[in-house]
């Protein structure tokens, strides 16, 4: 099975996404496949749309600042190799996606990973 490299933004809000705020933003987003579900939101990008990851991770993390429904919201990103044909779905079993759910552990570090990720595409 061949694989590329694709950009992974997690959202993990524990007590769940109460509104569709993000799911309406996501819907706008170049997405390659995603998959949600009540607490959890695994996004996939061509390393071509970091720009538009970032971006949306960046407006996501402020919500914790600006929502109280969302203060506890974790923002991940991870870079790796996925298989292809994508599955849509995406599964939560994959490597890099285990690795973005946990850069959003730490409340800033998803900023240090797209440092990262654009200083290697440059």
């Amino acid at each position: 099975m061949p694989s590329a490299h694709y950009i992974v933004v997690t959202l993990h809000c524990p007590r769940g996404f109460r509104s569709r705020l993000l799911l309406d933003e996501v819907e706008r987003l170049p997405l390659e496949t995603m998959s949600a579900g009540f607490s959890q939101m695994i996004l996939v990008f061509a390393l071509s749309a970091v720009s538009a990851a970032r971006d949306f991770a960046t407006r996501a993390d402020k919500l914790r600042q600006t929502d109280s429904a969302y203060e506890h919201l974790q923002v991940g990103v991870a870079v790796g190799s996925l298989r292809e044909p994508l599955r849509k779905p995406m599964s939560v079993d994959e490597t890099v996606v285990i690795e973005s759910f946990k850069t959003g552990l730490s409340q800033s570090r998803f900023l240090e990973e797209f440092e990262k990720i654009e200083h290697t595409k440059s």
